[in-house]
């Protein structure tokens, strides 16, 4: 499990790390690689403009799997960290969470989207959750026929589910289809994505090899918020339009805004932190953001095409 420590002083206090907490191991590795960036980029921009201002940040690997996210916590527990900014899977913040929680550490969530998660963890979360994805994707499909694909984790089928319900109250019908290599694109009005960005990309672009390069009918595509990330549209095809759930504030903006945040709590209360963050009037009672919600953006692959408004879920 990687570790690292960075920071501009010899002897740092330990009140002055911030923990950083994601994938940067694994198939996740991609948004590990964002969340960090955007940590150390915030973080030297508050050292810099503040004189004398010297904190460090502690990246702890959890490659997106709950034992792995425990081993991470513990890691930060005692580097000392007293603000921990992660972790990006559900599951891996909801499994290390417990650990925070008894060591009184303030856990700030930014990728985590697990309805319920910080309600049920004690933790802040400064991204939306599930439940505004869902209602931006069931509301902006017009189809009759919906195919909802799927790679079969676990974050999948949790979108599976609630799409399904969320769908099914009008008078259209969904189908759920398993996502794999082979997988053919599916006869339907439109299709929803959902998994991880690379098992999605690698089904668009064995499609469009196989069938859709022309111009031949296919779907209308949707995918979930895991694809709203640079390398995922790097590789799609130009001419391949999808629309793309995308969390407002994004990941990265939520991760530079949660260092923000726990240079600003440890400075203002350290010890009480997780009662400096509470108080702040970013959060509602149940630990969610306030004004965070999703937008549907139309996006063509290679970074050549539109970035369109298609509707909103808040």
């Amino acid at each position: 499990m990687r570790i690292t420590i960075s920071g501009s002083g010899a002897c740092l206090m330990q009140h002055r790390k911030i923990g950083i907490a994601g994938p940067f191991s694994g198939p996740r590795r991609e948004y590990g690689a964002l969340l960090e960036a955007a940590a150390r980029s915030a973080l030297a921009e508050r050292n810099a403009a503040t004189p004398g201002l010297d904190f460090s940040i502690v990246i702890a690997d959890d490659a997106a799997a709950p034992a792995t996210a425990c081993q991470a916590a513990r890691t930060l527990i005692s580097e000392g960290c007293r603000v921990v900014v992660g972790h990006f899977n559900s599951d891996a913040a909801r499994a290390a969470a417990p650990l925070y929680h008894e060591a009184g550490i303030a856990l700030l969530l930014p990728a985590a989207t697990g309805d319920g998660l910080a309600a049920q963890t004690g933790a802040l979360r400064l991204c939306a959750p599930d439940q505004a994805q869902v209602r931006a994707l069931a509301g902006a499909c017009m189809g009759r026929r919906i195919a909802l694909m799927h790679d079969d984790t676990a974050y999948a089928r949790r979108l599976v589910r609630a799409l399904s319900e969320e769908i099914s109250r009008g008078e259209r019908r969904t189908v759920a289809i398993r996502l794999d290599p082979g997988t053919p694109v599916p006869d339907t009005d439109e299709a929803i994505l959902l998994g991880t960005h690379v098992a999605i990309g690698a089904a668009l672009r064995h499609w469009y090899a196989e069938s859709i390069g022309g111009a031949q009918a296919h779907p209308r595509f949707f995918a979930c918020d895991d694809c709203s990330i640079p390398a995922f549209m790097d590789r799609i095809p130009p001419a391949l339009a999808v629309t793309i759930a995308s969390p407002l504030p994004d990941f990265e903006a939520a991760t530079r805004e949660g260092v923000g945040l726990a240079v600003d709590a440890m400075r203002a209360a350290p010890g009480r932190e997780i009662g400096f963050l509470r108080v702040s009037g970013l959060f509602d009672e149940a630990g969610e953001r306030i004004s965070a919600g999703f937008v549907l953006k139309t996006r063509h692959g290679l970074g050549t095409g539109s970035d369109g408004l298609e509707g909103t879920g808040a």
